[in-house]
């Protein structure tokens, strides 16, 4: 058995068991956060339809509903066998049943359906689509029971219904905001969900439309035209074509939507003639994205900005370019995940970090999309003619290592005209064509407190993390200059930051502080699903040192000895660094531009810099002297 642990809850003081039904989706059973096994399928569905009624249920209904073909006595001790069996392994009393009816407790147990009916009901329709995982049940049959079958079908299209109202809610409240491209989200989950329903492709075309994409608008259509054509033999209603050629002549009045009179789509009743609920055929969204174990923090115009370009059709390659530890993976995964609706074949993610030559491309490619090769012909002409008619997003991870010979970015580009690139890289490609997204240290106070109403990304990702390390955590009014101390200290990079707050379980804000300050190598984390060059601050570093040219090397240790703010003066006296040299440091995020162009290398990086200068014994002499006689010769003209 289970041994479910109960526990207190502090807000009411009732006990309460930690125990989970998801419906909405694949159906699982968790027990604080661990799959429980049922052993029969039965149980699960017994449990689904118990929860979907959010009532008292008659035995002689559950008894028809899964043992159809059993003689009602023998039904009967199949229904009492499965009721004993499911609180058996639970060791915990869930289903409370009597000699007619049954029905499961609302004590202790969380439904995310009715999680939704609560949020719909409430007019919380953001956090009801957010939970939304999929239809109801997903996946899930049930062997000799048809009852069943015929009541799960009927049951995911009322849960559909629900959700396409909500998105068409969402729709109407961004449209009139005037946030074309939330409403355009908002009409391509329309669309996954009912992928036979013409309206939902009309307001995401004359979102689209209306955003500036007539390409992505007529592509919309083009899948209407297939999808329509593949599922019904049939064609788009004479107004939506209408409405699709006003747009490819170019019309921008689209402000309203043409009354169009849509295609009646068919019920469950074919050609028996029996009547029965709308069927929707749900298109699969195909991504191999990692699942995210952390949540994820600010860089919300970073986002806006890497969407947009990548919905355009004119951007075909845009590269997020930063440091080791700037947050660019993560990043880019966030955006392949908003996009998951908009490339109808797929986002896939293909990493690159470990590989020692571009040819490796392709082959990680067709791994990703799950592609195999035949002997007949060289694997590169295969792969390229087989995404020549695909709409496809691939996130190319970790390529700075690789950037010497472009060539096969642009076969890869080439292959189809819908295929685009979304890199990652310390270093931009060089590609005609490429966007570019520069990606800096997230955002904090560089000087006195921060005010209350400005969002500093750093800062709240801190707290996050150190919450997340130490749920327990209280921080006081004092600690707040003491994380924005920290984060200054970290020059906002995100890996940083989450080192520095893994270390809140051991130590106060204070003790971390003069723990970064005493040595970088404090910043080290255990965590063993965290990549081997991002588990040391140090180890970043120390990758972005090995990158840089040997002139870069002198010039960025060079400057350690300038603390805070200084001037292209200052730098090029002291340090012999041009402007050329110091918009290098800065393109490395290793140092900060200012708009008086003033400069500054923020401290973690100058302690470093510093460290790095002590071992090139010839390069301090001159850069210490240099720094004596400026200073010397200024206050001297004082």
């Amino acid at each position: 058995m289970l041994g479910l642990v109960q526990v207190m809850d502090d807000q009411v003081g009732s006990k309460h068991v930690a125990l989970s039904l998801k419906l909405l989706g694949a159906p699982r059973l968790l027990h604080l956060g661990v799959p429980v096994n049922l052993r029969t399928r039965k149980s699960l569905a017994l449990l689904a339809y118990l929860a979907v009624k959010n009532r008292e249920v008659r035995r002689s209904e559950l008894d028809a509903l899964l043992w159809p073909e059993q003689a009602q006595h023998n039904a009967r001790r199949s229904l009492r066998d499965e009721l004993s069996r499911i609180n058996h392994v639970l060791d915990y009393e869930i289903i409370i049943s009597n000699q007619q009816e049954v029905s499961l407790t609302r004590h202790g147990l969380e439904v995310d359906l009715w999680q939704l009916e609560q949020m719909l009901g409430a007019g919380r329709f953001t956090e009801a689509v957010e939970l939304y995982r999929g239809v109801l049940l997903e996946g899930f049959h049930v062997r000799d029971a048809a009852p069943f079958e015929s009541w799960l079908e009927a049951e995911r299209g009322k849960v559909q219904e629900k959700i396409v109202d909500a998105l068409g809610k969402l729709y109407r409240l961004e449209e009139t905001r005037g946030d074309h491209t939330e409403a355009l989200r908002y009409a391509r989950c329309m669309i996954e969900i009912e992928p036979l329903d013409e309206e939902a492709y009309v307001l995401a075309m004359r979102s689209a439309a209306l955003f500036g994409d007539r390409v992505g608008a007529l592509r919309l259509y083009r899948d209407l035209v297939l999808t329509l054509s593949e599922e019904l033999q049939i064609e788009p209603s004479p107004e939506v074509r209408a409405f699709a050629d006003r747009i490819e002549r170019g019309w921008e009045e689209v402000a309203h939507k043409p009354e169009v009179s849509f295609n009646p789509l068919p019920n469950a009743a074919t050609d028996s003639g029996e009547t029965g609920p709308v069927r929707f055929k749900t298109r699969t969204i195909r991504h191999n994205l990692p699942a995210a174990t952390t949540t994820f923090v600010g860089r919300r115009r970073e986002l806006e900005i890497i969407t947009s370009h990548l919905r355009q059709q004119e951007c075909r390659h845009l590269t997020i370019v930063g440091m080791g530890g700037i947050g660019k993976t993560r990043l880019a995964r966030e955006a392949a995940a908003q996009l998951l609706t908009s490339y109808r074949d797929g986002v896939w993610f293909v990493p690159m970090v470990s590989a020692s030559t571009l040819d490796f491309l392709f082959f990680a490619v067709a791994k990703a999309i799950e592609f195999s090769f035949d002997e007949d012909s060289s694997s590169r002409e295969q792969l390229v003619a087989y995404l020549e008619d695909k709409e496809i997003l691939f996130v190319l991870d970790g390529l700075e290592h690789l950037t010497s010979d472009v060539e096969p970015f642009r076969t890869l580009l080439n292959a189809a005209p819908e295929i685009r690139i979304l890199a990652t890289s310390r270093r931009r490609l060089g590609l005609s064509g490429e966007y570019v997204l520069d990606l800096k240290g997230m955002r904090f106070p560089e000087g006195g407190d921060a005010t209350s109403d400005t969002p500093y990304e750093a800062i709240d990702l801190f707290v996050e993390r150190a919450r997340r390390v130490n749920p327990a955590v209280v921080f006081s009014s004092g600690d707040e200059r003491l994380i924005q101390r920290i984060c200054q200290m970290m020059a906002g990079v995100p890996l940083a930051i989450e080192l520095a707050a893994a270390l809140v379980r051991t130590l106060s804000c204070v003790e971390i502080i003069d723990a970064i300050e005493e040595k970088i190598d404090n910043l080290d984390s255990n965590l063993i699903d965290l990549p081997q060059r991002h588990r040391g601050l140090r180890t970043v570093l120390e990758e972005t040192w090995n990158n840089l040219s040997s002139e870069q090397q002198r010039v960025f240790s060079a400057l350690s000895v300038l603390r805070g703010h200084f001037s292209r003066e200052e730098a090029y006296e002291i340090a012999g660094a041009d402007l050329k040299m110091l918009s290098s440091l800065v393109e490395c995020s290793l140092l900060r531009r200012y708009a008086s162009d003033n400069f500054q290398l923020l401290e973690v990086m100058r302690r470093y810099a510093w460290e790095k200068l002590n071992t090139l014994r010839e390069t301090k002499q001159e850069v210490v002297a240099a720094h004596l006689d400026y200073y010397s010769l200024e206050r001297e003209g004082a």
